[in-house]
């Protein structure tokens, strides 16, 4: 297939047919003179150059490795909308047949296009006669969101889109401002603080003073030089380690004889793997009775039948070798023990996008030791998941694990053919002390409010909210698919947190700063689906960081919602927000803004209203301004926008807030299920009177 046909038959779906109809026509004038230029030139391709062990110095350990897999021998793959293009060479072979292929192609899309408007004009003349007698402010409203939903359709919640709420009775006419005011703060203009070393610090890689005598690691430099194991309960037990043994039955008498898991892992991946079936048994040959529980329907169905028999075999001849090349250097690339991000501890953990990319890899194969139960009385069962295992089983939430695995597989296929250089940084954040909410004089900062736009991508440089689980990711490596999830997929450096990363307590977050975007996603839940790579064209700072600062803060679940109007669960989620949001290191003339929406709502049950209420008083406390989305809400954003206007007139102070809030929550429980009335109501009310 040429490069000039486009996105494959089963990509078309997620594209927009009108944009895709016009980069045809576009293709299809240019397609004969690129011909010309490309049986006219030849592929050219520099070697990557790194001062990290060369694939083949990391191959000296293990004779089984230098033997079976020579990486230099791979195949690059071009980077491409789909997961596995076709190599430019096979243009020529297409060119003296593509010219009519694509005319045909264009001609069917086109008439699809004109029977899809007809329909439309039909309908929207239906739909006008319909809302004649609508006022004209809800019409705008109706149509601003269709056309939100049609553009990407996330919500700010974890699980459900956003509920229209009722407007308030006092909710004053607000113009619809769609522009964030300069005055945010963003990275790097507003300045990026460097992580500062200590005992609280811990870096993967070689740090340095430079020039002007500041310290910067080494992304490329493993530390130490020589490497360090640790097989303990406050380190990360990692698979490579002397002390991790596998039983195995040697002699005629079946005695059971310890052995190094690591050599059976490097055999297992080493051997012939030339399917699904064969890359199955190669995982549970090192796994143990733990795998004896798993299915791999999702895997099958993925490698079988959602890529077709090119993408299939360039996954297993060129990919998937290069994959296997990255996880077995775990040994080379991290030398130093990986500590555990334990509970009640502020702590930092700074590492390569390699090392991170690294131990992605060994997560893909499941050859973490110790992570395949999460029984109550194991010793990583106040932790997330790492091992892939539930990725790759079904037949629950196929679908969405289908458009999860081209996520990943993109991911590895990005680092695999162009390893990155940059650092990442994971700090756990601990708030040693509550807040103390009733005595805070601060009054109200700056909000800006929006129906429309994304944490990730109009709050580019803030601080972005990840609307968390308590374990990281949530359901990342299940069938779990809304906000952090998503979030999770579109960066998959995320999902590394897992490893090392203990359940958040009430008082505690975790901070990621340098993370990458590699896929472009749309939709969410049953809907989401991989759009294609992603270039992310964020600076980095002084540390090899992407200017990329994402919060993973976790909301109460309730199963009574008045529940949340208690007083102690409001100071707990003021708490939450406050550890997340304040940034004591840097003065106020140098925080960037918070880009935040509908935190712990959706399945979470949050009040939105109470939500963004809690989210303003933190970011005030903070010293911060604040973005928040309400991801196509308008009602919401209109009378959010009043609400703050209001309070903001009448010089409500943070700590007078904190006051009328616990008096609304005292005054909801005595109803048993909903409110007498809305938070908003009952604060205009009161502050009126």
């Amino acid at each position: 297939m040429s490069d000039c046909l486009g996105p494959s038959r089963k990509r078309l779906k997620q594209v927009d047919l009108r944009s895709f109809l016009g980069a045809m026509r576009e293709t299809c004038e240019s397609c004969s003179v690129a011909d010309e230029k490309t049986e006219k030139n030849t592929l050219r391709g520099e070697d990557q150059q790194s001062h990290v062990p060369s694939r083949e110095e990391s191959t000296e350990q293990s004779p089984a490795f230098a033997t079976k897999l020579d990486p230099s021998k791979f195949e690059d793959i071009d980077s491409s909308q789909e997961l596995f293009p076709e190599p430019d060479a096979s243009n020529s072979q297409a060119s003296g047949h593509s010219s009519d292929s694509e005319n045909t192609v264009v001609d069917s899309i086109e008439k699809v296009i004109e029977s899809i408007e007809r329909s439309q004009r039909d309908l929207d003349s239906e739909s006008a006669h319909v809302a004649g007698g609508a006022k004209h402010g809800e019409t705008s409203c109706l149509n601003s969101r269709s056309s939100h939903i049609k553009d990407r359709t996330i919500p700010g919640s974890c699980e459900d889109p956003p509920d229209s709420q009722q407007s308030s009775q006092s909710e004053e006419s607000v113009p619809d401002e769609s522009t964030i005011p300069e005055s945010f703060r963003r990275t790097p203009g507003c300045g990026v603080l460097s992580p500062e070393m200590g005992n609280s610090h811990t870096v993967l890689c070689k740090v340095t003073r430079d020039e002007t005598g500041h310290l910067k690691p080494c992304p490329l430099v493993p530390y130490p030089p020589v490497p360090v194991d640790r097989w303990d309960g406050v380190h990360v037990r990692m698979p490579c380690s002397p002390q991790s043994q596998y039983p195995t039955e040697q002699g005629l008498n079946g005695a059971s004889v310890l052995r190094s898991r690591w050599e059976l892992i490097e055999n297992s991946l080493l051997g012939d793997i030339v399917d699904s079936h064969s890359l199955v048994k190669a995982i549970r040959q090192y796994n143990g009775r733990a795998s004896a529980e798993w299915n791999f329907k999702s895997l099958h169905k993925f490698l079988g039948q959602e890529l077709d028999a090119r993408e299939s075999k360039s996954f297993f001849q060129v990919l998937l070798p290069k994959m296997i090349a990255l996880a077995l250097r775990l040994p080379v690339l991290i030398t130093q023990p990986v500590p555990l991000l334990k509970s009640s501890q502020d702590h930092m953990l700074s590492m390569s996008q390699l090392q991170a990319g690294c131990l992605l890899a060994n997560a893909f194969f499941c050859t973490f030791p110790r992570r395949n139960t999460l029984k109550s009385n194991s010793e990583y069962s106040n932790y997330p998941d790492i091992n892939f295992n539930r990725l790759f089983s079904g037949p629950s939430d196929e679908a969405r694990k289908m458009e999860k695995l081209k996520c990943i597989i993109n991911y590895f296929r990005r680092i695999t053919n162009d390893e990155p250089t940059g650092m990442l940084t994971f700090h756990r954040r601990c708030l040693t002390q509550p807040f103390e909410w009733a005595s805070a004089k601060s009054e109200l900062g700056n909000v800006f409010v929006s129906a429309s736009g994304f944490i990730e991508r109009e709050g580019q440089g803030m601080l972005q909210v990840d609307f968390a689980n308590k374990f990281v990711g949530g359901g990342v490596l299940g069938g779990g698919c809304v906000q952090e999830e998503i979030r999770f997929m579109m960066c998959p450096e995320l999902i590394v947190s897992r490893l090392f990363t203990e359940a958040l307590g009430s008082r505690e977050v975790l901070v990621i700063t340098g993370v990458e975007q590699f896929n472009s996603t749309s939709g969410y839940a049953d809907k989401f689906s991989w759009q294609g790579d992603f270039k992310d064209q964020v600076p980095r700072d002084s540390w090899a960081r992407k200017c990329t600062e994402v919060v993973a803060m976790d909301a109460l679940c309730f199963a009574r919602p008045c529940q949340q109007y208690r007083p102690v669960n409001i100071r707990r989620e003021l708490n939450k927000a406050y550890c997340g949001f304040m940034c004591p290191e840097l003065p106020c003339t140098r925080r960037s803004a918070i880009a935040t929406g509908n935190w712990g709502c959706g399945a979470f049950r949050g009040d939105p209203q109470l939500k963004a209420i809690i989210q303003a008083m933190a970011a005030s406390a903070a010293g911060r301004d604040l973005v928040y989305f309400t991801f196509g809400d308008r009602r919401l954003c209109r009378s959010l926008q009043a609400m703050l206007r209001f309070l903001s007139r009448r010089g409500i102070t943070v700590g007078g807030l904190y006051e009328l809030l616990a008096e609304y929550g005292s005054d909801q429980m005595v109803q048993a299920s909903k409110p007498k009335r809305q938070l908003f109501e009952y604060l205009y009310s009161t502050c009126s009177s």
